[in-house]
């Protein structure tokens, strides 16, 4: 199982981040909803 990304969209556009706490301490401060894109290949 791998964690894919984490997304905070923006004016300018959607900026991924790989790190699951950071990109959610940055979607709570903002007050915006987190795309959380993960898969398995099994």
């Amino acid at each position: 199982m791998a964690l894919g990304a984490a997304a905070i969209c923006a004016a300018s556009g959607i900026h991924w981040q790989t790190d699951f706490k950071k990109a959610q301490a940055l979607a709570k401060k903002r007050h915006v909803p987190m795309v959380v894109d993960f898969y398995a290949d099994w």
